[in-house]
């Protein structure tokens, strides 16, 4: 997964180009995520947030039982466990 700060620039960053001051936001899966966050920090640009099949968060947690268990992580194609870096650990926190 790409570093999260990187894909909510990128969501700004295609805005920018197109030349759109706000625009309805469309994201299925993993890109769920950085659009929800696009969404919570820069309102003004975001007229209305559309998800499908996403999810707020990856991890279950005291406090969130729907999410997959930390133990069940899947496997990443270079052979790592996605949450083994503490950026990403705590980006899916």
């Amino acid at each position: 997964m790409a570093d999260p700060e990187a894909r909510l620039a990128d969501i700004a960053a295609v805005m920018d180009a197109a030349g759109l001051a706000h625009a309805a936001l469309f994201a299925t899966a993993d890109g769920a995520i950085p659009a929800i966050l696009f969404a919570a920090r820069h309102p003004e640009r975001v007229d209305a947030l559309i998800v499908l099949e996403g999810t707020a968060r990856w991890l279950a947690a005291e406090d969130y039982d729907a999410g997959s268990p930390a133990t069940r992580r899947r496997r990443s194609s270079c052979g790592t466990s996605a949450g083994e870096t503490s950026s990403t650990l705590s980006w899916w926190k």
